[in-house]
């Protein structure tokens, strides 16, 4: 299904702050003639230490592979297949924290029909989210995506959404409704406002671009909060400093009656950023990670039980290939 306006806006987010197995993988559109994409991530905080009676040290290595492929590169409503790994290691002798955690799904895309200007498509999903190798029925999810678009006119587009996701950090038993409304308000500013999305991007030169992005509430989605700004150097390379806020939730054999563990991070960074006609970029970047706590609970409305982590520098690498 075509997405419009929403597509550039969603195009302007990093690769690793929208999800490729959620509503997203509809939305977003291909390149032209562009059959696949994957991106890799490896980011490293080095030295920390836990807080508490333990008090001891910690590393953590986060790794990401996420990606999506359609199925006919001539047809833009073309049904799609995305997938979405995530793997925490934690390094640590803190009795309180698992040695790892892993968040993996799997998703197909498709349109229904369309109808008076509507098109109407849908995302069907499942996925694992724990501290094991699948050997544990818990931390199993389903999740699903029912999506109108509907373009206004050529500078606006509005989405209607319905999304469940049984690993979504709040409300994970219920299916909830969204809207996005998105405009071109010039050359230079567009804006998509919505919940549980909403994103503003400005480019006030041909060299700068400025992006903040949001879920309201923070907490329903993998991000909260994004805020990036890009400098062209020269051609296919750019500098850009970014602050982020995430929170994930995964299911561990130490906890039950519906609890589970979650890790939520906020960071600041800066880095540069090679590409190289559209099918290769390349990010090296280092930071400064704070407020990283594991807490506990059903939800991101009622947690408790938190260990923190102290806050370090770490260096993040990334590489997008698309073709």
């Amino acid at each position: 299904m075509r997405c419009g306006l929403i597509g550039i806006m969603l195009a302007a987010m990093p690769a690793f702050a929208i999800a490729q197995t959620g509503a997203v993988l509809m939305l977003r559109p291909f390149e032209e003639q562009q059959a696949s994409e994957t991106d890799l991530q490896w980011m490293s905080i080095d030295q920390g230490t836990t807080d508490g009676v333990f008090d001891a040290d910690v590393n953590i290595s986060v790794y990401d592979v996420s990606g999506r492929a359609r199925f006919d590169v001539t047809d833009p409503d073309s049904p799609r297949v995305g997938y979405a790994w995530h793997y925490i290691d934690v390094d640590t002798a803190d009795p309180r924290l698992p040695d790892q955690l892993s968040d993996q799904s799997v998703a197909v895309g498709f349109g229904l029909f369309e109808h008076e200007g509507w098109k109407v498509g849908a995302t069907l999903g499942a996925g694992y989210a724990g501290d094991n190798g699948f050997d544990d029925a818990e931390p199993w999810y389903a999740k699903a995506n029912l999506i109108a678009s509907r373009e206004l006119d050529a500078d606006s587009s509005m989405q209607l959404l319905l999304s469940y996701d049984g690993n979504r950090t709040i409300f994970p038993d219920l299916p909830l409704p969204g809207f996005v409304y998105n405009r071109r308000a010039n050359d230079q500013l567009s804006y998509s406002i919505g919940v549980p999305f909403s994103q503003i991007v400005w480019t006030p030169t041909d060299k700068w671009r400025v992006t903040v992005s949001g879920a309201i509430p923070s907490s329903l989605w993998q991000f909260g909060f994004d805020a990036d700004a890009t400098y062209e150097l020269v051609d296919d390379v750019h500098v850009f400093a970014s602050i982020q806020h995430r929170m994930r939730a995964f299911s561990v054999d130490t906890l039950r009656h519906n609890k589970r563990l979650f890790f939520e991070q906020r960071r600041a960074e800066a880095g540069v950023r090679w590409s190289h006609e559209s099918t290769l970029d390349v990010t090296f970047a280092g930071g400064y990670a704070f407020y990283q706590q594991f807490q506990t609970g059903f939800d991101s409305r009622d947690l408790h039980d938190s260990i923190s982590l102290s806050d370090e520098p770490y260096v993040r690498v990334s590489v997008g290939i698309r073709f």
